[in-house]
């Protein structure tokens, strides 16, 4: 049976990608990923961060992630079928890749100058619409309205009765807030002000899978995979103040709060890991 580190490397070569290249895509240094294609797990920070890499390195060059994380931690697994080695050069494997990239270009090429020749027609309208509504009123001010009134003191007395009962749900939405305090290269710290307990965290994979580890103290209250377009929730233990959340290909990776979205990459950064911490600033 193959080791990890032959799976993965396996993997690797079959994808045709250098450990250089691969470093680049999962930003996890080239001597850790030297490390776990050698087996040597020790020379990684710790095993939090060993399972982490093993699983964007299985990830990206399309390995079985939650088989080989089994294997790293020691529970019984079933064989899986490794990737055959590659044959033939890599100048072989990257003239077939550019090929298959022409012949998809040539395929699609009547589409895309459709496509192409939409969004110009639809900018141009858009734009001509744009400058001929600038020159003119597009709303005509209304004309004066004859009020009744005997009428007038009854709508008062009802505008009164409502600005009395605001809506328990707009004070809520008024209330819990949402701050991105600050960050610095993976990590991010947020705040959720106003918010009243138990927090729920719903959390939804999109496009395509992610991984997202939630952790309250010392211990994890939820590690796992997400499908693409699967979807779980986590309700925080009653009275907690702080939440540590881990997230890899975050782009793919969204997370509500008691309902309102928690913009934790409001940059639009393309990374694939990040580090939330959470402060909750329970209500009164």
């Amino acid at each position: 049976m193959k080791s990890i580190g032959e799976i993965l490397k396996s993997a690797r070569l079959t994808r045709g990608l250098t450990i250089e290249e691969l470093q680049q895509t999962t930003k996890i240094q080239k001597r850790y990923l030297e490390a776990i294609e050698a087996n040597d797990f020790d020379a990684l920070p710790s095993v939090y961060y060993a399972k982490s890499f093993i699983r964007q390195y299985a990830t990206e060059v399309g390995a079985d992630a939650e088989y080989l994380i089994a294997r790293f931690e020691g529970k019984p697994t079933e064989a899986i079928v490794t990737p055959e080695s590659v044959e033939g050069t890599r100048a072989d494997i990257h003239t077939e890749k550019n090929n298959s990239k022409l012949t998809f270009i040539m395929d699609n090429l009547p589409m895309i100058l459709l496509t192409v020749a939409a969004i110009v027609i639809i900018s141009g309208i858009g734009f001509i619409t744009l400058r001929e509504g600038n020159k003119k009123e597009m709303i005509k001010k209304p004309k004066e309205v004859q009020v009744d009134k005997q009428a007038a003191p009854a709508s008062k007395s009802k505008e009164k009765q409502a600005d009395d009962k605001p809506s328990e749900d707009n004070k809520e939405q008024t209330d819990m807030s949402l701050e991105f305090l600050s960050q610095e290269g993976y990590d991010v710290n947020m705040a959720a002000n106003n918010i009243s307990d138990p927090v729920t965290l719903d959390l939804t994979s999109i496009n395509d899978r992610c991984w997202i580890g939630i952790k309250v103290g010392d211990e994890y209250i939820f590690d796992q995979t997400l499908e693409a377009n699967s979807t779980d929730s986590v309700v925080l233990p009653e009275g907690t103040t702080s939440v540590a959340i881990t997230l890899g290909n975050l782009s793919n990776a969204q997370i509500k709060v008691n309902g309102q979205d928690l913009d934790f990459n409001p940059d639009g950064a393309a990374q694939l890991k990040r580090n939330v911490n959470l402060d909750i600033n329970l209500a009164e």
